[in-house]
């Protein structure tokens, strides 16, 4: 019986509390960043249907103004500086999300892995704008940056680079002269941004949408796989696809606010030190 209570999340009496919308979470993930310094990263999973994500891409940079910046789009990855405040319309256009994944960065100068793919010798890929055969290679995307103030108030820098990891050590070399294989950075694969503290930074492949079949003669054309849609798979859902908020948070930064401020206990100096 109480295993079948824990399965069904408890048996308490009374009205069941009604179940929160899970976007709903997502965007309280986003938007969670205050108490912290530094980057944090929100993993969303979108749908599926390259349609509805690109027309949901389009609608975002019409109709709540986002811009994009950076020139990962020749690798099948866009990349949008949204409004904090249409977070919520911006997931909605992309067709919402089961879950959001939130993951803390802080202040960073190294780098930290956001994706990693490994594509074997032959596959066929779409990069620098036609399909070619790739070489082995282990390919990632990774972000660093930090918060800082600024005389017009805080910022958040944030940098992404798309790069060619070294394959994993099948021996250890104890020459110190033997120089260490480090990461090479693809061709137009570094992003450089800064955000005001009202904004986020989206990135997420670029949907390719397959052309309608009654408007096409001949066999079915299949676009090889770009970067973007390499790095950004729906894991662990199989049937979503994935994308990445990445938010600034600028605790002792900015001033605070006065709704809770004036909701915040005071401090008591007759309070009494707490045990050892």
């Amino acid at each position: 019986m109480a295993a079948l209570c824990g399965a069904l999340g408890g048996c308490a009496s009374g009205p069941a509390a009604p179940a929160r919308d899970p976007n709903e979470r997502a965007i309280a993930a986003d938007r969670g960043t205050a108490a912290t310094t530094g980057l944090a990263c929100v993993r969303w999973y979108p749908s599926p249907d390259p349609a509805l994500r690109r027309d949901g891409l389009a609608r975002i940079e019409k109709e709540f103004g986002a811009r994009a910046v950076g020139p990962l789009g020749a690798h099948g990855i866009t990349a949008l500086v949204v409004d904090q405040r249409r977070l919520a319309d911006t997931l909605a256009a992309l067709g919402g999300t089961p879950v959001a994944r939130r993951t803390t960065i802080g202040q960073s100068t190294q780098w930290s892995p956001l994706s990693t793919v490994a594509i074997p010798a032959g596959a066929m890929i779409f990069a620098n704008g036609r399909p070619e055969r790739s070489a082995e290679r282990l390919l990632s995307l990774s972000v660093r940056g930090w918060c800082f103030p600024t005389v017009d108030g805080a910022c958040a820098r944030v940098e992404l680079r798309l790069a060619d990891d070294p394959p994993r050590l099948t021996t250890v070399s104890l020459d110190p002269s033997r120089p260490r294989e480090r990461a090479r950075e693809v061709e137009n694969g570094r992003l450089l941004v800064e955000l005001a503290p009202d904004e986020a930074l989206l990135v997420l492949g670029t949907p390719v949408v397959p052309p309608e079949p009654e408007r096409t003669e001949g066999p079915e054309i299949v676009v090889p796989p770009s970067f973007g849609a390499l790095l950004f798979p729906g894991d662990p859902f199989p049937d979503r696809a994935g994308a990445l908020v990445i938010v600034g948070g600028f605790a002792d930064m900015l001033p605070p606010d006065p709704a809770v401020a004036s909701v915040r206990p005071r401090r008591t100096e007759d309070a009494s030190p707490s045990a050892p």
